[in-house]
């Protein structure tokens, strides 16, 4: 979202002069009292395929002002700038009058005098929207506008609060554009909170990247392999905001799951095919502690063995925090080590990889350092995403909450309620300000988001005694919402957090769900879409209600979230990883979240504690002996319940009965009397 003051761009292509001026122009700018976005150090390409660095364009409220430096750049980024504000039907009046709205100066010769003179004249004010449009026009992001076009019924429905939220203008903030619009000249690792736009933002650089530099290998992976879909068509409309006439190579751009499956290539299947070596599927490993790192693993043991292993110029990895060491250590694998000779030359062999440590899902993982990846001496460059853009505040803010345990119910005021640890410049990149100041060991810290509220409620969570109460109670609710409030079928996601019981609890629910649905004539030919691992690909489809797991829904979206059987991740235990699938389900959610289960006290404490709170974030920053701690604590509690997942996998594909389990756990609970 623009606001009113920003900078687009960067000094790295220009000389001292120029960086100088464009410096002092800004300060001139930030000291008057007037709305502005200037860009300036942001390559382009002519008509002639010569790369040159825009000197400056500045939007004010009544003109738009273009630097240059001599006629040549005056003719070249004129005719840009021309070319970006054509592209908008709904600028014609800009474009038909050019030199009404827009004024081109010579970069040495802007002053303070010239700027009064500018600011003075009030024969033109841009409307704000006409401001959005043209940042979006010089920032090429119309995919990042939407429009819904549902019809409503009234005002006062959900459905007409949601085509409010779902209808504006895309800007990209300064920290957003500099990021895409920046050539890439070392390793990068991008740290973005839920919401902050990594996969459209990584999708929209190297769609940026394979339009200016066309020769290039590049690969992009993800984890979840519902994204599929979604992520290659969210990379061919990106590519048209550079080329809207022609389409992505993808020869030369590749998209992958990073493992693969029968009849889907991945990351992980691709090598192993260029080195002609057998892959090996999950089937072949499910009984390793890590299937895909020892898959990896291997297959770096037959890459040493191997000549040639240079076969990308740059990989970009969405959801990183999921991959372990090895699968890094591929990558940098099978990365060019060379400068590609290619027009407009440009380095290559760089990782490029995005990663949120809060949605991690995976006990047996945590995200590499940047050491352990790259070696102390290589370079890679930090970029932070500090602002949600999906999630409404109070839900982000309540879920970090309990992603991070902050008012965990404890026994004693000695025992510290956090279970997930996350230092004092990780929370200022997370987008949180202490009110109370500093940030010390061992003080009470106040966090608020930098974001404003969006004036919503979370819901009670809501407790029933059986699963068929619960899942009436959910199912009543849709069809209310779909029958009465305009609310459409995709706006909907449900989210299942009991995963082991994932095909019970959808036949329950959908044996509700059909009755229910039968007695409404006018949405009968609503069904529910089961996403697991059986339907990977397809999250939503028209005239569907999705219904999957949290590991399936990582990285989509919805307006509107359910999640069931909360009860499965118990708030009083230390597993950060429980923890943070309720973080994941709940900030998959773009407006409203619902929590429903058996038992649910805690759940409605944690949430009603946030509420109290005015949605800050409120404990005493541990000290370095309450964090160790913290961990210790933490550990010992995620390996216990993963071993009991064992127990319960094992247990499930045995074909038991009931009786039969009974008595079994009878049996050894007296053995170990």
């Amino acid at each position: 979202m623009i606001t009113n003051k920003n900078e687009f761009g960067n000094f790295d292509y220009f000389n001292s002069e120029v960086k100088e001026k464009i410096s002092n122009i800004i300060v001139l700018l930030k000291k008057k009292e007037i709305q502005y976005n200037i860009y300036y150090g942001y390559p382009i390409i002519d008509e002639n395929d010569k790369k040159s660095y825009v000197k400056g364009i500045i939007i004010l409220e009544n003109k738009i002002i273009l630097l240059y430096e001599n006629q040549e750049e005056k003719e070249v980024y004129g005719s840009c700038l021309m070319n970006y504000l054509t592209l908008d039907n709904s600028l014609f009046k800009i474009t038909r009058n050019y030199d009404k709205y827009v004024e081109e100066i010579d970069l040495f010769e802007f002053n303070e005098e010239y700027l009064n003179k500018v600011i003075k004249d009030k024969k033109i004010k841009f409307e704000i929207d006409e401001i959005r449009k043209i940042n979006r026009a010089i920032q090429k992001a119309y995919n990042l506008s939407s429009d819904d076009d549902r019809e409503v019924s009234s005002k006062d429905t959900l459905g007409y609060k949601l085509k409010e939220r779902n209808t504006y203008i895309g800007n990209y903030d300064s920290t957003q554009f500099n990021m895409v619009e920046s050539d890439i000249k070392t390793h990068q690792r991008i740290r973005g909170l839920a919401g902050s736009g990594k996969t459209i933002l990584m999708l929209k650089k190297i769609a940026r990247t394979h339009y200016m530099y066309p020769k290039l290998d590049l690969a992009f992976i993800f984890y979840t392999k519902s994204l599929k879909e979604d992520v290659i068509k969210k990379f061919k409309r990106f590519y048209k905001d550079y080329d809207r006439f022609n389409e992505p190579n993808m020869q030369k751009v590749k998209i992958y799951h990073a493992w693969g499956g029968k009849g889907n290539k991945g990351f992980y299947s691709e090598i192993c095919e260029l080195i002609n070596c057998s892959p090996l599927t999950y089937g072949d490993l499910k009984n390793q502690t890590d299937p895909f790192d020892f898959a990896c693993k291997e297959l770096l043991m037959k890459l040493d063995e191997n000549e040639n292993n240079n076969f990308f110029d740059m990989i970009f990895i969405d959801e990183a925090q999921d991959f372990s060491l090895s699968f890094f250590k591929l990558c940098l694998k099978v990365l060019k080590k060379e400068v590609a000779e290619i027009k407009n030359r440009i380095k290559t062999g760089f990782l490029i990889y995005a990663y949120d440590e809060l949605q991690s899902l995976r006990e047996d993982v945590t995200i590499p350092t940047k050491n352990q990846i790259f070696g102390k001496n290589i370079e890679c460059e930090d970029i932070n995403l500090s602002i949600s853009y999906r999630t409404p505040v109070e839900i982000l803010v309540s879920a970090h909450a309990i992603g991070l345990g902050v008012y965990r119910k404890i026994e004693n005021n000695e025992e510290i309620s956090l279970v997930n640890f996350v230092d004092k410049k990780t929370l200022v990149d997370m987008g949180y300000i202490n009110e109370n100041g500093e940030i010390n060991e061992g003080e009470k810290v106040k966090l608020k988001r930098i974001e404003e509220k969006k004036g919503i409620e979370i819901d009670k969570p809501l407790s029933f005694e059986t699963e068929n109460d619960e899942y009436t109670a959910v199912v009543e609710n849709i069809l209310e919402l779909l029958e009465n409030q305009d609310v459409k079928t995709q706006d909907i996601m449900i989210i299942d957090l009991d995963q082991h019981y994932l095909q019970r609890d959808y036949e329950e629910f959908s044996k509700i769900f059909y009755e229910k649905i039968s007695e409404k004539e006018k949405l009968k030919n609503i069904s529910l879409n089961l996403v697991d691992k059986n339907n990977p690909n397809r999250v939503k489809i028209e005239n569907c209600i999705t219904y999957t797991t949290i590991y399936r829904a990582k990285g989509n979206e919805a307006n509107l979230v359910f999640v069931l059987n909360c009860d499965s991740i118990s708030l009083s235990s230390r597993n950060s990883v429980a923890r943070n699938k309720i973080f994941t389900a709940m900030t998959r959610a773009k407006w409203k979240v619902w929590l429903y289960g058996k038992e649910m006290n805690e759940y409605s404490y944690e949430i009603e504690k946030v509420k109290e709170s005015d949605y800050k974030l409120e404990f005493i920053y541990p000290t370095k002996e309450q964090r160790k701690k913290i961990k210790q604590l933490g550990d010992k509690e995620e390996k216990d319940k993963s071993n009991v997942e064992e127990i319960a996998k094992i247990i499930n594909s045995s074909g038991l009965d009931k009786s039969t389990i009974e008595l079994l756990l009878k049996k050894t609970l007296e053995k170990m009397k």
